[in-house]
């Protein structure tokens, strides 16, 4: 099973990556839910990750006890596909942790980045049962450290590592709101809901929300069915029909381009077409509203990707890097 669901994966789906950028995005503030299903968020080019790995090398030749850059040139590594080597460099930091002392954040920081190293390792080709175990046990540890870390989107992705671990080999969906999700909210909710509060519920439901959400953002999950998938239930769970939609037609987009779920027969594009649209948004009216709006968001992040993606290529062709540069970002657009 885990060979099948490797082969048919085209990108990394989950992701609690730590560095320079990730804390940026945390000051500032994630975006809308609306922003961030329409793509209206930095996606770098590889050349940001390359400059951000020269620099954090030479911090690290001339500072061997800079943690930062340890994290800097690991996540660097790690979005330019080169897993391997950023496992290295965490096994470098964990050595200066050993000889300089105990430090919390930097051991938080170092198993969620570890960890999603040998998730993205398995992912991405490996095909080792023990890199998926790895990444699962040191994920479980850096949430024991910080739990409340990256919008709570560590616990969304240890779901997901236990889901792909564990998620059973079916034939076919009859019911697609029944069948086990990728979080397993929908049963947690079913056979809790006598027991706790309303207001309990929709607070954890928006904490799931908000999870999956920094999964896309702060993570590797743009292109991944599975997570936008999640997002569709969570929403429509939590009473968001209009953004469950708009979830949803994401999903659709993702499919057509010709990204897989993680399971081949999770469900075909034509059961979410068709049962979603019949069973799962009845509260919406006007749909096509909703798409005309999620179609015009969507040209108007592509083109607003695009000219960033241009402006910074061309920052980064002059030597400037926003790491050294303070006013790198003037002028953007």
């Amino acid at each position: 099973m885990l060979t099948m669901l490797t082969m048919l994966l085209s990108a990394p789906a989950e992701a609690c990556l730590w560095d320079r950028d990730t804390l940026a995005i945390e000051q500032a503030g994630m975006p809308a839910v609306t922003a961030v299903l329409t793509g209206h968020f930095d996606r770098f080019p590889d050349a940001w990750y390359t400059a951000r790995l020269d620099r954090s090398r030479a911090t690290i030749a001339a500072s061997p006890d800079d943690l930062s850059a340890h994290d800097d040139a690991a996540v660097a590594l790690d979005r330019l596909g080169r897993q391997t080597e950023a496992i290295a460099m965490m096994e470098a930091k964990a050595e200066v942790l050993a000889r300089t002392g105990a430090n919390p954040e930097h051991r938080y920081r170092l198993l969620a980045n570890q960890g999603t190293f040998y998730a993205h390792r398995f992912l991405t080709g490996s095909d080792s049962p023990s890199d998926l175990a790895q990444a699962i046990a040191l994920i479980e540890a850096a949430i024991a450290l910080n739990p409340d870390a990256h919008f709570g989107r560590e616990v969304v992705q240890l779901k997901a590592l236990y889901w792909l671990r564990d998620a059973p080999m079916l034939d076919w969906v009859t019911d697609l709101w029944r069948q086990p999700g990728l979080l397993g909210f929908e049963d947690w909710k079913r056979t809790t809901v006598q027991a706790v509060s309303a207001d309990h519920i929709d607070l954890e439901m928006a904490r799931i929300v908000e999870g999956l959400t920094g999964l896309i953002v702060l993570g590797a999950a743009w292109e991944s069915p599975d997570i936008h998938f999640a997002l569709v239930r969570a929403l429509q769970a939590s009473g968001q029909s209009h953004l469950a939609w708009m979830a949803r037609l994401r999903v659709v987009e993702l499919l057509e381009s010709g990204k897989t779920f993680h399971q081949p027969h999770h469900f075909s594009h034509d059961i979410l077409r068709n049962t979603v649209l019949d069973t799962a948004f009845q509260a919406i009216e006007t749909p096509e509203l909703v798409e005309a709006e999620f179609s015009a968001a969507r040209a108007e992040a592509e083109k607003w990707h695009t000219q960033r993606t241009a402006w910074i290529t061309a920052q980064l062709d002059a030597g400037e890097h926003p790491d050294t540069h303070a006013d790198f970002w003037d002028g953007a657009p």
